[in-house]
């Protein structure tokens, strides 16, 4: 993706963080997918990780965030460089890739469910049997979440909701870069004011015993009227991101490497120790990571250049957080088999001891399982779905008199490539 500013073409082959890639923006993801998996371990473990363990469910937030983030980019830079195909074409491009990211893996998984194979959860073959309309129609954040592996289809089914906003926002929108972003910025505002009003009138609902607990902490956290603003926070980023990233103090190299990891180190300690607050929490922390997402973005950051050791660190953050998507949906199935794997006679049940190994073994062989399922099945539909995508987005025949073919059109320096999935 590009950073903004037409001179970084001139860079484009520098050495820097892995390739020049937002390889910070992957940290993040990373750090997002990992405290996901500190909130999901088998109950009795989780305490072993203090505030890790109870509050790891805040990576949902940083993904919320990200998903707008990253989408919003691709969007507004596709608007820039591809705008004389016009609305139809790039909201066709745009649900290409969309739905290649996401169906495919998603809507096998449900028909493995489905099957009720050995080795899976058998409830949740029993419940697609009877309520498989929900997740088909990605409407599942409505509904109880009964099974760990369903359950964590909730937060897909917003953020399935919000692409659908997006596409429709393209339809009729897409076709210049600023009318887009206007576009953007007008439904995030829309979007933040009515998660706000959602949210009090349900602690107002609630204070007053209209409501149950159990409703009441449902709808907060898993409606998508309540959820939206953290991915309107990213899509505001995303659209401040192509002025910031053109300023001189986004660009300048000093301080680059410590202020980087500085961040990072303050969103993990916001993901752990931020308290909930029931009307303005969601926003709070939205606007924390969308900020983190800002700074690790920026030029200086992508075009900083790491020590060996520092690069070796880096490399399994980044790493995981390009395979985040499939780990997501991948650890509920991997969890159960890792904690029947592990014996119970050298590491008990509720051991610290237990809660280590099996966390590390669940990290490593859910990455694994990711990496497969996206070498050998994600990615060759990605490709096709991309070069489908850039035929739907090729200029049209240039009249005589326009630029050479090899000429370069204008913004054709700033174009971008489709991020990879944000879940």
């Amino acid at each position: 993706m590009s950073v903004g500013h037409p001179s970084e073409a001139r860079r484009e082959h520098t050495p820097g963080v892995l390739g020049n890639r937002m390889a910070f923006v992957d940290v993040l993801r990373a750090i997002a997918i990992l405290t996901v998996l500190f909130h999901h371990l088998p109950s009795g473990l989780g305490h072993h990780f203090g505030k890790l363990g109870e509050w790891g469910g805040r990576g949902v937030d940083l993904f919320f965030v990200l998903s707008g983030f990253l989408i919003g980019s691709t969007c507004l830079e596709r608007a820039h460089t591809s705008g004389e195909r016009g609305t139809i074409q790039q909201a066709k491009a745009y649900w290409l890739l969309r739905s290649a990211r996401i169906f495919p893996l998603y809507f096998a998984l449900l028909a493995v469910y489905a099957l009720g194979l050995p080795g899976f959860n058998p409830d949740v073959a029993s419940i697609l049997h009877d309520w498989w309309r929900p997740y088909v129609t990605f409407t599942s954040n409505y509904f109880g979440q009964i099974t760990l592996e369903l359950g964590i289809f909730w937060s897909l089914a917003i953020e399935e909701q919000f692409y659908l906003a997006v596409g429709l926002l393209m339809l009729v929108c897409s076709r210049r870069r600023d009318t887009l972003a206007s576009a953007f910025l007008g439904l995030s505002l829309a979007a933040i004011a009515v998660s706000l009003v959602y949210r009090h009138e349900l602690f107002t609902l609630h204070a007053d015993g209209q409501i149950s607990d159990n409703t009441y902490i449902f709808k907060l956290f898993h409606s998508t009227l309540s959820r939206m603003d953290q991915l309107a926070v990213g899509l505001i980023t995303a659209i401040a991101s192509h002025t910031l990233n053109g300023w001189k103090w986004m660009r300048s190299e000093r301080m680059a490497r410590l202020s980087t990891w500085a961040v990072i180190a303050l969103c993990l300690g916001v993901l752990v120790y931020f308290p909930h607050r029931p009307v303005v929490g969601f926003l709070v922390i939205g606007l924390v990571f969308g900020a983190c997402v800002l700074w690790v973005q920026r030029p200086a950051a992508r075009m900083l250049t790491l020590g060996r050791w520092e690069a070796r660190a880096l490399w399994p953050l980044t790493y995981i957080g390009k395979l985040s998507f499939g780990l997501y949906i991948f650890h509920p199935i991997t969890r159960p088999w890792v904690d029947k794997l592990l014996p119970t006679t050298t590491l008990p049940a509720d051991s610290g001891l237990r809660a280590i190994v099996l966390l590390a073994v669940w990290i490593a062989v859910t990455t694994v399982l990711a990496a497969l399922s996206y070498r050998f099945f994600e990615e060759p539909i990605l490709s096709a779905a991309r070069r489908k995508s850039r035929r739907l987005l090729q200029p049209p025949a240039q009249a005589p008199g326009a630029a050479a073919p090899g000429r370069p059109a204008e913004g054709e320096l700033m174009a971008g490539v489709a991020g990879p999935p944000a879940s």
